[in-house]
């Protein structure tokens, strides 16, 4: 843990669920969210929109995020959201943009929740592939990066 940020409970009790085959996760990647915040209500459509814009900007970037879902086991209330290889602080820059009080960071399967406005605080989560559930086949991938991927991502 770094700092004593508070973050919401339910952040350290989510799973995420990939709809298709499991693809090769890179050594670090972040996955982040443009829905409403925990504690927030905005429409469907509010965050229909702004999760477009999320990939949208995604893609002018040159990146190729993949679609990945947070979810509740105990509630069953679900966020969709995108796994990316992008620099922990421009992600969480971004986050902060799309009104998220937090991101998860991904490195070599050790799970953490990020705060966007002040990314010094962290707290660590467990084990990512413990969490992962998969509609599809899955390889355990998550600790074996995809073959090109970088194993360490800077901001130039």
């Amino acid at each position: 843990m770094s700092g004593n940020h508070e973050f919401p409970s339910e952040y350290f009790r989510t799973l995420f669920r990939v709809d298709s085959q499991c693809p090769p996760w890179p050594a670090c990647f972040a996955i982040i969210t443009a829905c409403q915040t925990t504690g927030s209500r905005w429409p469907d459509s509010v965050n229909q929109l702004c999760d477009q814009r999320l990939f949208n900007w995604l893609l002018g970037c040159g990146l190729q995020p993949i679609r990945i879902t947070g979810y509740s086991p105990d509630s069953g209330h679900a966020e969709p959201g995108w796994t990316v290889a992008l620099e922990l602080g421009l992600c969480c820059r971004l986050g902060h943009a799309f009104r998220q009080h937090a991101v998860y960071w991904v490195q070599a399967d050790d799970l953490r929740v990020v705060c966007c406005a002040q990314p010094s605080q962290w707290r660590a989560v467990g084990s990512f592939r413990r969490r992962l559930r998969t509609v599809g086949r899955c390889a355990d991938t998550a600790t074996n990066p995809a073959p090109g991927w970088p194993t360490q991502f800077t901001v130039q």
